[in-house]
């Protein structure tokens, strides 16, 4: 074989090993996150969401051309795509797909995101990873996820904007997916068919018939979360006792300073979540501003399971007017301050699950705290853990933090030295060594 031969094969082989390297590279791509806050890269919880989309489903995005924000759409969208190869997306001009936008009931004038998977649809204003992923997490939720409010016994209310109210807590389940109803239970005691969760968030008079007619449609296969406190003097046992749970009167003191709040020992920071139950899956610390002990009593085929315990170092107080422990009065820690029980039984060859969460405090889903810490995740996981047979999460994007670059007068004379001399010297430079070396051949 001749030398041109040669190199001819040689320079074949290298164009074909660089040709398969690059394929094996475009399946494989890995990108990697420089950021200081790693906000290219998509949080946990829509990765979680991404991970059940096991249908195709296409994310179109309607955009006119010129306006801002195409290529940072089509750059998170295929974070997406390169996550789960079932979702496709396309960014389009409203202006120029008119059927696309009738078909996806997108209203031309203000463009959007839309979501579609089969029949199904879903639309969200902004190209975010926050509005995408919830709008992904609504598509995957059965069309008759509704979550029902008890009121009508003074329980905290959905409609109170204020910081002791529960709108924001109704938004979030919105966000997720749920279609959210009041029940009062006042007036009709049955709770309806329609519910198929039910959250009973510190009621201030007795329940009564309703009491009854709740722990019977529990026995049915219903599913209740209650939403415990201190302050309430309602007996809930008669509705928790035959599911093997209860609550404890008195308020939790913690005094382990790394499960509180920095001298505040009613305010309890949850770190122990030593179980497998999914309401507490991944979940970062909660905020309990308050909170009294859940019980478990044993009760014949009831498997309860606690959530989430305070320190060793806590313990109940039972007269909150003169705190100190007293062991003949008050229990020590660590306490169940959130517990499950699942009772799955054979009727007639259909299983009936009946579902029961017990959380002893309220506040921490309340506006005043919604927001801290893992509370959104604590009460959005619950509600899931009841309602569905699968489970999701709510959505906490990555956002990137806000980092000014202020030019002062030194930086700016910095800048314009390193773009006016030293780059161009260092240019002057090379090109002056390579001149040399040229001239000593």
């Amino acid at each position: 074989m001749s030398a041109f031969a040669r190199r001819l094969a040689a320079t074949a082989a290298a164009l074909a090993v660089l040709f398969l390297a690059g394929v094996q590279l475009e399946r494989h791509r890995t990108q990697f996150d420089l950021t200081a806050d790693d906000h290219l890269t998509l949080s946990d919880q829509t990765r979680q969401v991404v991970k059940a989309v096991h249908s195709p489903t296409t994310i179109v995005v309607f955009l006119r051309r010129g306006e801002a924000g195409r290529a940072e759409a089509a750059a998170l969208l295929s974070r997406y795509r390169r996550l789960n190869r079932r979702i496709s997306f396309r960014v389009t001009d409203p202006d120029e797909a008119p059927g696309q936008v009738r078909r996806l009931n997108v209203d031309p004038a203000l463009g959007g995101v839309a979501i579609a998977a089969g029949s199904r649809s879903e639309q969200v204003p902004l190209a975010s990873e926050q509005d995408i992923t919830a709008g992904l997490a609504r598509l995957l939720r059965p069309g008759d996820a509704t979550v029902c409010f008890a009121t009508g016994h003074g329980e905290v209310e959905t409609g109170l904007e204020t910081g002791e109210g529960l709108s924001q807590a109704a938004g979030l389940l919105r966000v997720n997916g749920y279609k959210v109803e009041t029940v009062d239970l006042l007036a009709d005691p049955n709770v309806p068919a329609r519910c198929r969760s039910l959250i009973v968030a510190t009621p201030t008079a007795p329940l009564g018939q309703a009491g009854a007619n709740m722990k019977a449609w529990l026995d049915g296969g219903g599913r209740v979360l209650f939403l415990a406190d201190p302050v309430s003097t309602v007996d809930l046992n008669e509705v928790l006792g035959p599911y093997g749970l209860g609550l404890d009167r008195g308020i939790v003191l913690e005094g382990d300073d790394g499960s509180r709040l920095k001298d505040d020992p009613i305010t309890l920071v949850l770190r122990d979540y030593r179980s497998a139950s999914p309401i507490v899956r991944r979940l970062p610390p909660a905020v309990l501003p308050g909170a009294q002990a859940v019980s478990q009593v044993d009760v014949d085929q009831n498997a309860t399971v606690a959530v989430a315990r305070s320190s060793a170092k806590s313990y109940l107080e039972r007269q909150p007017g003169q705190p100190s422990f007293d062991p003949a009065t008050d229990r020590p820690g660590p306490l169940v301050v959130a517990a499950t029980v699942e009772q799955p039984r054979n009727e007639g060859g259909r299983i009936v699950r009946p579902r029961l969460a017990v959380i002893g405090d309220v506040d921490f889903a309340t506006n005043s705290f919604l927001g801290e810490a893992g509370n959104s995740r604590l009460f959005i996981q619950t509600v899931d853990w009841l309602t569905l047979r699968s489970d999701l999460v709510s959505v906490d994007p990555n956002i990137p933090d806000f980092r000014p670059l202020e030019l002062t007068r030194s930086r700016l004379g910095y800048a314009r030295l390193l773009s006016g001399v030293v780059v161009p010297g260092l240019f002057l430079l090379a090109g002056a060594l390579v001149w040399a070396v040229r001239r000593t051949r």
